[in-house]
């Protein structure tokens, strides 16, 4: 009796100690711990309160459709589902699921909910154990998104990207597909690795051993970036940059792969090169001077030429400050010049050329011009100077201005000749003529007509002797500037006037006639009368001398508010070709001992230079054969 009631006793402990742990494993489990009976809840512990967010009685005598949203998220009917999910654990097959609840307050969460059935002796029971699943969802969708990130960016990407396991492709994008040039992503994916590489690298490696090598970094040191040469389907082949990057897995690892397709870059590398290259073939080829130097005023470069000029080979100036090149008159200025550059201040001396004196290795001194330029690289400002030795420039101008003046002399000189020349001839001409007038005026009841025309011969040829010492000793004054010019103002008309009067014994002699008018009632202008008479005079002379039959029409006009003079006549014409050299002076059309004209050829040099100096204009409209029309222009005058 007393062995059955220890036993008894026993067994009343151990069920005593077994529901005391399993109240503690109750009640201090992280999940919510529902327990059912016939589809109610009867018992919670305290995290089903904690996580549902309500009271003991808030739950006790409740279903679970009443903590559930009429609908799961997949479109389930909640009530279904959770009926059928009991239902099967009420036979006895244990339940776990994902199941969105509904805490006291609304919220939803989720959760992951396992349904087991419990056999008491009270009778049987469903112990449904909730795991709040919130955190582990949000971690899936951020999972989710990365991934569906990452196979956007894997499919949109412009660069080619692969993955490598083992010794294959496993898989590709379509920028891979395109830039291999193959049909499709399973075609490509079925060729070998090595049928898209050449034999071998630019470098002469086989490209199947380099190949490995490569990936053995990658896998070592967790990416390895590199050049590649790459082969399309089609044979062409072409340079991508790589970047292997390797991802381990627990039962391995995979080689993420990315390539970019850097033809381009290499030909933009190359003409780079290229253009460097004749850069630095033009620089050292060049006469002047070149040299480049940092912000500390120390040479960076340095070409033949300023190695010729100043007399240091390159390693001796290389990192040397420019000031050995500098008279020590200078150097402050340097100095004080490239600090302003450097600060940002503006300066006079950029881009323009500037005169120096430049030092020679052996000390000595010569006279330079250079021209100076700033740039920036890397965040850095560099100078780069052009600079010439003008030693003889200087020399070539000392000798030209010394010609200069010796050409000046030789002026005044000339001058001073036919100022003379022009005294001692016309002296002795003047006398000439006087007494041949004395002597037609003495003799003038004693000769016959035939010797009369002697004196005439004699008159008329002094004449033209004291015009051509006149013309000549004029242009002279004209082309060293000597000349007086006096301007006043004056009536344009009367000089006409007097020019016809006194060449009209030569249109009686020819029977020319003339016509003269002016629609402007005194046309007053601003000038040197005696210039534009003469230009008048020689123009008007000109015509009588070229013109055999019919005459002159000579008239003053106003044309958009310059006063013209127009002299026109019906003589031989000037030919195009000869009305180039109208004006040069000493030309005649026609010259030598063939010419039919008298005269040096000095008339229309002067009238032009006459009227130049007036601020007139002369222009000439001829044609051989069909007479000649010279206008003169007098450009209205600003009182303003």
């Amino acid at each position: 009796m007393i062995s059955q009631n220890s036993k008894k006793s026993q067994a009343e402990n151990k069920l005593h100690d077994s529901e005391n742990m399993f109240r503690i494993l109750f009640e201090t489990t992280n999940n919510a711990i529902f327990i059912m009976k016939e589809n109610f809840f009867i018992d919670c512990n305290r995290k089903t309160l904690e996580m549902f967010r309500c009271e003991h009685s808030d739950i006790i005598g409740h279903t679970l459709m009443e903590f559930s949203p009429a609908i799961q998220p997949d479109g389930t009917d909640s009530s279904k589902m959770a009926f059928a999910k009991i239902d099967a654990a009420w036979k006895g097959e244990q339940q776990i699921f994902e199941w969105q609840h509904k805490k006291f307050d609304g919220t939803l969460f989720d959760t992951e909910i396992r349904l087991n059935l419990v056999q008491l002796s009270t009778g049987p029971l469903i112990l449904a154990t909730v795991k709040d699943f919130t955190d582990h969802k949000i971690a899936e969708n951020a999972l989710s998104d990365s991934q569906n990130k990452y196979k956007t960016l894997f499919q949109k990407s412009a660069d080619a990207i692969l993955i490598i396991e083992g010794d294959k492709f496993v898989d590709c994008n379509d920028a891979t597909v395109k830039m291999l040039k193959y049909d499709n992503k399973a075609e490509l994916l079925e060729t070998h690795p090595s049928a898209l590489s050449p034999p071998r690298q630019p470098d002469g490696r086989d490209s199947f051993e380099k190949a490995n090598e490569m990936m053995s970094i990658a896998i070592d040191h967790g990416s390895h970036r590199f050049e590649w040469d790459h082969k399309r389907k089609d044979g062409e082949v072409f340079p991508v940059e790589v970047l292997l990057t390797s991802v381990p897995l627990p039962e391995g690892h995979f080689i993420h792969v990315v390539w970019r397709d850097i033809t381009a870059r290499k030909k933009a590398d190359l003409l780079l090169k290229e253009s460097e290259e004749h850069h630095r073939a033009v620089v050292e080829s060049a006469s002047d001077a070149i040299i480049t130097i940092n912000k500390h005023s120390n040479v960076i470069a340095w070409n033949i030429s300023a190695q010729v000029m100043f007399g240091y080979l390159f390693d001796e100036i290389h990192g040397k400050s420019m000031i050995k090149i500098i008279p020590e008159c200078f150097r402050v200025l340097h100095i004080k010049s490239i600090a302003k550059l450097t600060s940002g201040k503006e300066s006079s001396i950029i881009g323009k050329t500037v005169e120096m004196i430049g030092l020679h290795k052996d000390g000595s001194e010569f006279p330079i011009e250079f021209s100076l330029t700033s740039w920036e690289s890397a965040g850095d400002i560099f100078f780069t100077t052009i600079i010439r030795d003008i030693t003889k420039k200087k020399q070539d101008q000392a000798q030209l201005e010394e010609a200069l003046e010796d050409a000046k002399q030789g002026e005044k000189i000339k001058s001073l000749f036919l100022a003379n020349i022009s005294h001692e001839i016309r002296t002795p001409l003047n006398s000439i003529l006087g007494y041949s007038d004395l002597l037609q005026e003495m003799l003038n009841d004693k000769v016959s007509d035939n010797e009369r025309e002697f004196f005439d011969i004699i008159d008329r040829s002094g004449q033209r002797l004291i015009r051509t010492v006149h013309e000549v000793l004029d242009m002279s004054q004209l082309d060293t500037d000597s000349y007086n010019l006096i301007k006043e103002e004056f009536d344009l008309s009367y000089v006409v006037q007097q020019a016809i009067l006194e060449l009209t014994p030569q249109m009686n002699e020819k029977d020319l006639s003339v016509e003269f008018h002016s629609s402007i009632k005194n046309p007053i202008i601003n000038a040197d009368e005696y210039c534009i008479t003469q230009a008048v005079s020689n123009i008007i002379d000109n015509a009588i001398k070229y013109t055999k039959k019919g005459g002159l029409k000579i008239w003053i006009d106003e044309n958009n508010g310059d006063l013209q003079l127009v002299i026109k006549d019906t003589g031989i014409g000037i030919s195009k070709k000869y009305q180039k050299h109208i004006f040069d002076i000493f030309s005649q059309e026609s010259s030598g001992y063939s010419r039919k004209y008298e005269g040096l050829g000095l008339g229309l040099a002067l009238t032009k230079r006459y009227l130049e100096i007036n601020n007139a204009n002369i222009n000439i409209d001829s044609s051989k054969g069909s007479g000649t029309k010279v206008t003169i222009t007098f450009q209205k005058e600003d009182k303003s």
